[in-house]
Parts: C-alpha cells; structure tokens; sequence
C-alpha cells in the first residue's frame, strides 16, 4: 500500500462489506444466501456507495479532490449513469470508478435525507425482498421509487457541481489538446519544441508514444504488444510514470516482468534498450538526472516506501532517504545535486527537496492540502500541482517561496513539466479522459490573483512502532465461492447447458469444484479438488461423463466413461502454464448401429498441457495479443502392453490491431490421434462454415479462420427497462471471415485442395449482460464455400457465459 491513508480507507471500505455480507448472507444457510447475492441482487452502487460513505463517516475524512473530479466531471459531460444502470459494475468497463463513487454520492444523498440508519434499512430489506427495486421502495421514505430518487439526487449533485465551478475556466475552451489519440494520454515528457513522449491506454494497454511533427509513433512495441512486459503506473494520482533527459536522449520508466518489477533505460538515438533488476519490491516514478547516469524511483523494502539511486557507472543501488514519509514522484534538479518529491505526512502531500550527497532535506511546502507532481522549470523555478482550492491546478514556486497559481480549470490537472518557450505540458482531464495539452506560462508580473506564502517545517523523522500481529488460522470449513450456470445454443450443436460451482476455505489453499455440461445425447460432470498452498497447484479429480459419436467406420457409439486424475499444474511466468496429469479411466462403448455387445476397456495414461495467453480483452472482444496451447495424452491400455493411444492437439489464436475498433483475429486448431476406435471429427457447420455438417470426417481434423472484427457500437449500453433481470445491451459489432479445414484419417493432412474446404462470409454479434455477472450473446453468420457461391448458409448461436475465441 503506498499511503497510510490509503490503507486506513481500504480497511474501513473492507470491514463495512464484512459486516454487510454477515447481514445478508449470515446464518446456517450462508452459502445458499450467496449464491442468491452473486446472482445479482443487491445493487453494487448500494453495497459500494455503502462502504465509501461508512469509510470517510469512520475516518472523518472529506472526498478527495480526485474522487470530486470524477463525480463532477461526469456531471458536466452528461456521463452519469442511472442508479438502475449501477445495479452492476460490469458493464463500466473503464467507468468502474465512477459506479463507486457516483455510489458513494447517492448514498451520501441518501443520508442526508433519511438519516443514517437507512444503512440498516437497506440491509434489512435486501435480505428479504428477491427484487432489488422492491428492496430499496420498502427502505426508503422521502422518495416514491429509484427513478424519483435519482432526479433528485442529479438536481442535488448539480447544486454542489455549480458551485465548485464558478469562476473556473473550462479546459478545452481554454487549452488545446495536442493528441488526436483516442485513449486516456498522460505523463508528457517533454523532448523538444512540439515534440515529447507520453503513455496511452488506447490498446488495452498501458504504452509509451512519441508524438513529433504532429505525428504519434508507438515505441517498444515488440517490449508491450505480447503483455510479457507491462508497464508501471503506481499510484492513479501521485506517481510519475515516465522521464526523459533530452541531454543523453534517454528514456526511463518501469515494467513488470513476469511479475517481477524492473527497471528500464531506453537510449532513443541508439534504440537500445537496458533491463535493470534493482531487486527491490514495488519500483515506481522513475526519474533520470541530467546526463543519463543516475536513474531515482521509489521502491519498497518491508513496510516503508522510500527513494532509490540506480548508478548506471556502478551498477550499484542505493538508498536517498530512509524514513516513514511514503515519497511520490521523484524529479531531479538541473544540476542533478537535489531531488524533488511528494512526500505524505498527516494524511497529506507537500514537497520536500533532498540533498542527494547528504540526506538533508528542506520542505518546500506545508499546507492543508495535496501538493505533487513537481517538475523544475529553470533554476530556481519549479512547476507543480495542488489541490488547494479543491481543484488540481497548475502552481509555480520561486526561490522566494511564494506560490502562484498558473492555471484555474474546473477540472483538474497533472503531469506538469516545462516545453520552453514559455510553454507547460501537462494532463487535463475533462470528459472522462486525461489529454496531454499546452498551456502558456503565465508570468510572475501577470499571475492570477491568488498566492500563498509557503514556509518550510525543520521537522524530524517519524518512527512509527510495528505491533506483531498474529496469523488467522483458516476456517476449515468451505464456504461458496461463486455458482455460475451457463448455456449454450449453437445450430448444428443445439441447447448446451451446465455451471460451476466453486467452493474454498479462507485462504484459497484448499478448493472443491464441481462443474457439468449436457447436450443432445451427451453429458459430463467433474469434481476437483486443487491445493494451491505451493507455487505448483495439486489436483486430484473424478469424472463422469456420456456421448454420442460418429467413429472412422461411420457406425454411431455412445462411449460412457468413468475417470480419475491427478497432476499438477505449474505457472512458468504470468501468461505461461505446464500441466503434467496421470489418468485411470475405464469405459464401455456400444455400437447402436449394429446393436452389437457392449466392449470394455480400461486405461490408464498420462498427458501434457502447455498455454499461454497473452490476449488483451475490452469487453467481449479480443483486440492483441494472443493464445497457444500444446498438448499429448498417451494411454496404455490394461489388457495389454504397450501404447495405442497417442492424441496432440495444437490450438493457437492471434490479434493483432489494425486501427481503433478493427482488429485481425486469426486461428488454427488441429487434432491427430492414432487409435484405430478414435472419434471421428466430422467437419462442417459452425466448425467449418459455409458446409454441411459432416463434410469431411476422419480422426484427425484441421481448421484455420481469419476474422476481420469491426466494433459498430463499442458502447451501446441500451437496457431494457420493463425486463428483470436486468438486462443491458452492450456492444455491437461485425465481421468478415474466411475459414479453411479438412479432416482425415492418414497421417498427413490431404495435399490436394479437393480435399479441403474453403469458405468465406460474414456476420453480427450482439453482446449483453443479465444479472450482475453473467455476460452473454447473440451471433449470427452467413457463410458459402468458395467453389458453390450460390449456396449460403445461415448459422446462429446465444449464450450465457463469455465464450469466444
């Protein structure tokens, strides 16, 4: 945790759920009653809202000037949402912080207006109304429904909204946004006149831009487009995320590798890139000191978060400071002699100046309020950010130590650093997004008219006494973890239905699963128990399973199977997995063509899995990256030695962004097995559309497709409401696809293009969320093989549950 107060909050916002988990859940029939609440009754901007406002009630604490920011900025840019819209979070994607606080803002409002034991009235009413609308008209008192509470709690909203921003200059009406970039854009590092480096999110993830004649060059991309490295951001507010030094044109930040933080030196004339490991926890706000050989961030040993000195001569690693002062965004001065940091003491940041050679530091600034993100502007100049009057504005601080105000936006401000020429690039946000701009320097003869006089404060270290703390032993007992029924109905395949259930004790080191599918003449069901106390998982599971099939001889079989398992499942890096299992199974097949006598066989076989996945996802859609699993099952029969049963399956996806809202998906599947009685694939359908189904068949099976995906409407966020559950039309989007498989019973795959089928055509998906958890589809394809255009095939699937490829 990188703030005392930032841990008080998060453990007041987490014992309120305690305690509303034990109102609505507690009793004998605990897991019962959640698996009714993860079904998505009890709205989250109430349970969420409920937390945020109890939290700040405990600690005495006002909204900070960023959570303000957020609320406000959705008022004025009409982004609200309708408290029916909040029942669930998880169609914000990105606005999931708004859904908290514009929570927290209603039920402020709410307390208001009905007092504070509406938290106990709430909580009461959930527990015994089904419908979450009933549950909040039977609690309250001074409005008629949720929709009556809402326009109130907007005209309420507004009066304090109207307030805070009068006086204030609108941000894209006084300062220009220097990027057409799409995507939230901050940290501008400012390379030369016009030129500068800056983060954007606007793939998925978080990555480094140049932006130089008007122009924006993504760099590093082979270091960030497979997500083995991700950048560190830290703190949403405080920390700094890149720096550049123009004088040695090097570029510094930090990424996570395989969950291990690093840091990184980017020499922009040469493109040569140095991975450092300082070997210390949570790196963040790398800064680069003139001439590029000593690189300061902050870093975490045990408890404290302290300043850092990497010296590229030496190699070496040491620490500036040592004390309980949690440091923001270190920057070093034109001399490189000094350090500049945000510092947290009582719950608030000021900046205070260190001595590198010595450890001695001066504060800068002593205030109520939040001063961060400084940057120096001159020698005895430094630019920074306040939230003095309750808005994050650009100041200036001279030698004098006087502060002068240089912006007065109503929306907020950050990342601030010198452009020249009498120019600051910085961060304003406003309409939901961060957007680097330039704005004038204002003079110190022509400042606004408000200035504070800061003084500094000779205070010493604070030692703060760590109390031991006993380990909680786990319950023991397993409590429901989440249910989830999910269903599937496909043509060609028809209705697939099942779930999972998932059950743990405190610690997630001991998990039982328990999970079934069923089909037309088919079913399975598998219980598990996994133990994840080591970095290996250990599972032992049963299973059970029935189905229909079409073998190599054309006959009709229905195979029933009863299994064991067991095995480990090894993490080599964060996308990356081994599986190693041994498996006994013994079954019966019975030929329901020729009604012949049911044959047994028993078995026994091990197998191997390798994955990785490094897709990135915006909601419902792969848009980079991408996955590749490789497995074998090799098998020995009981009845006699050696091994007949060999299967290898190869199955890889890749998606790569064309421009925004287009992505080129592509994928490849192939199976091959060498049992003579192996199931026979029968291709076609939607495994091979634009065919009939069973248009090539054979115990091996190939299949490859490329999609280009088109989101229509990446948002639509359409809700139906006369409908419950709830249920909100999210996305819409469309496709042109060609797809080519075969299947085969040799051990190569046909060599001749009569033998394969090749297919083209294109389709609709519509994406929607029910419940609070539950996303689901509707697909639609149109499809014709390429030597019978005449001929077009209509395919649709919905589901219930996020199945995609």
């Amino acid at each position: 945790m990188s703030s005392p107060y930032e841990l008080e909050h998060l453990m007041a916002h987490e014992f309120t759920h305690i305690a509303q988990f034990e109102a609505l859940y507690g009793g004998f029939w605990r897991s019962a009653r959640l698996i009714k609440g993860l079904s998505g009754m009890e709205p989250l901007w109430i349970m969420e809202g409920m937390a945020e406002t109890i939290a700040h009630d405990i600690l005495e604490k006002d909204w900070t000037s960023y959570d303000r920011m957020i609320i406000r900025d959705a008022y004025l840019y009409d982004r609200l949402y309708t408290f029916r819209e909040l029942q669930n979070f998880a169609p914000l994607y990105k606005d999931i912080y708004l859904g908290y606080k514009q929570g927290h803002s209603g039920m402020d409002f709410l307390v208001e207006k009905e007092g504070r034991n509406i938290h106990q009235r709430l909580l009461k009413s959930m527990r015994n109304n089904f419908d979450p609308l009933k549950a909040f008209e039977t609690a309250v008192t001074q409005f008629r429904d949720l929709r009556d509470f809402n326009s109130k709690w907007k005209e309420w909203l507004g009066e304090q909204v109207e307030e805070e921003i009068q006086g204030r200059d609108r941000a894209e009406e006084t300062y220009t946004s220097l990027l057409k970039d799409d995507g939230d854009t901050r940290n501008p590092a400012h390379v030369s006149p016009g030129s500068f480096y800056y983060v954007s999110d606007r793939w998925g993830l978080n990555e480094i831009y140049l932006h130089t004649k008007g122009q924006d060059r993504k760099i590093l991309s082979n270091l960030f487009v497979s997500g083995a490295d991700n950048l560190i951001t830290g703190d949403r507010i405080y920390d700094r995320i890149i720096d550049y030094c123009p004088q040695s044109e090097t570029l510094v930040f930090a990424a996570r590798r395989n969950q291990r933080p690093y840091l990184y030196i980017y020499s922009a004339g040469s493109g040569s890139l140095e991975r450092i490991d300082t070997g210390l926890e949570e790196i963040r706000s790398p800064a680069v000191a003139p001439g590029g050989k000593m690189i300061a961030f902050t870093a975490r040993e045990g408890f404290n978060r302290n300043i850092y000195i990497y010296d590229s001569a030496t190699g070496k690693t040491r620490a500036v400071t040592n004390d309980r002062y949690p440091d923001f965004g270190p920057i070093f001065s034109p001399d490189g002699s000094k350090i500049i940091s945000a510092s947290e003491r009582y719950y608030k940041k000021d900046l205070r100046e260190i001595e590198i050679e010595t450890g001695s530091y001066t504060w800068l600034t002593d205030t109520p309020h939040n001063d961060f993100h400084p940057s120096y502007a001159g020698d005895d100049k430094i630019i920074y950010i306040s939230d003095k009057n309750g808005v994050n504005n650009i100041y200036s601080l001279n030698s004098s130590t006087t502060a002068l105000r240089v912006t007065n936006i109503e929306s907020g401000a950050f990342y601030p650093v010198s452009a020249g020429n009498g120019k600051i690039l910085a961060s304003l946000y406003y309409d939901g997004k961060h957007r680097v701009s330039e704005i004038p320097f204002i003079g110190e003869d022509t400042v606004l008219p408000e200035e504070e006089k800061v003084f500094t404060d000779p205070l010493g270290e604070i030692v703060i006494s760590t109390a031991s703390v006993s380990k909680r032993r786990a319950r023991g007992r397993f409590s429901t973890d989440f249910f989830f029924p999910s269903f599937l109905y496909a043509t060609d395949i028809g209705f697939v239905g099942g779930g999972v259930i998932r059950m743990s004790d405190y610690f997630a080191h001991n998990t039982v699963e328990a999970y079934g599918w069923a089909w037309p003449g088919s079913y399975e069901t598998t219980l598990q128990y996994i133990n994840s106390k080591y970095r290996p998982d250990l599972f032992v599971a049963l299973s059970a399973d029935r189905t229909e099939y079409r073998a190599i001889d054309r006959n009709k079989y229905r195979r029933t199977r009863l299994g064991a398992q067991t095995g480990y499942r090894y993490p080599l890096t964060r996308y990356t997995a081994f599986t190693h299992y041994f498996q006994a199974s013994s079954r019966e097949v019975q030929n329901l063509d020729e009604k012949e006598t049911t044959s047994y066989r028993s078995d026994t076989g091990t197998g191997f899995i390798l994955q990785r996945n490094t897709a990135i996802l915006k909601p419902f859609q792969a848009i980079r990256g991408g996955r590749i699993s490789v497995g074998a099952y090799l098998s020995r029969p009981m009845e006699k030695d050696g091994l007949d049963y060999n299967t290898y399956s190869l199955s890889a996806a890749r998606y790569t962004p064309l421009r925004r809202n287009l992505i080129m998906a592509k994928r490849g599947d192939f199976v091959k097995s060498e049992r003579e009685d192996a199931r026979r694939y029968g291709l076609g359908g939607t495994s091979l559309r634009g065919y009939s189904s069973n248009s090539f068949t054979g115990r091996n099976a190939a299949v490859f497709s490329t999609e280009l995906r088109a989101m229509l409407f990446p948002r639509m966020n359409w809700h139906i409401p006369f409908m419950w559950p709830d249920i909100n039309l999210y996305s819409f989007s469309a496709k042109v696809f060609t797809d080519a498989g075969t299947a085969f019973n040799d051990s190569n795959p046909p060599d001749t293009a009569e033998k394969w089928g090749f297919s083209y055509g294109f389709g609709f998906k519509l994406n929607f969320y029910m419940l609070q958890l539950a996303p689901g589809f509707l697909s639609v394809e149109l499809a014709t093989p390429y030597k019978d255009s005449d001929t077009w095939r209509v395919y649709w699937s919905f589901a219930a549950g996020h199945i995609a490829w």
